[in-house]
């Protein structure tokens, strides 16, 4: 057993000496230099996939530390916005709150107003009718009075043309 830890690369590299050991060895070469060849051989191959692995193990560090940083940028970015929207809520619900209070003070002058201007209308229409009483009053007294000067002084007077005419 190697070194380093099983995968499917290692057991690949394993087969792969088994079948090189089964190869025949020609008369001109010694084992011992076709072992070391073999060997040097898979340990090529052993050093290629080990710098292929922490590549690859680069790589995904890159990416995670990658990830991480766009995670936490994401984070102080939604406390931002999060930030943000409760001031604008809040800023809203005083704008809110002040229209409330003006349409409120509004309604309430509209309706004072109303309430003064009827007073003032009923102010108005009861000196009219005061003036109205006092003028109709003043009238009737004056028909009377021009009645009853009529009425006392036609015979009189009657008398009195009646009399001229007798005496003409």
């Amino acid at each position: 057993m190697s070194q380093y830890p099983t995968s499917p690369y290692s057991e690949r590299l394993t087969k792969i000496s088994q079948k090189l050991a089964k190869v025949q060895i020609t008369p001109s070469s010694s084992r011992s230099v076709r072992i070391d060849a073999l060997d040097d051989c898979v340990r090529s191959y052993e050093n290629k996939f080990n710098e292929a692995v922490q590549l690859h193990n680069n790589k995904i560090n890159n990416i995670r530390c990658d990830f991480l940083s766009l995670q936490k940028a994401i984070e102080e970015d939604n406390k931002t916005v999060t930030g943000t929207l409760d001031a604008l809520s809040l800023q809203l619900s005083s704008l809110n709150d002040k229209v409330s209070q003006k349409i409120e003070k509004e309604i309430y002058d509209r309706k004072e107003a109303e309430v003064r201007i009827a007073r003032n209308l009923e102010d108005k229409l009861g000196v009219l009718g005061q003036d109205l009483n006092h003028a109709t009053s003043t009238r009737t007294e004056a028909i009377e009075f021009i009645n009853k000067t009529l009425e006392a002084d036609l015979p009189r007077l009657f008398d009195a043309v009646k009399q001229e005419s007798r005496e003409r």
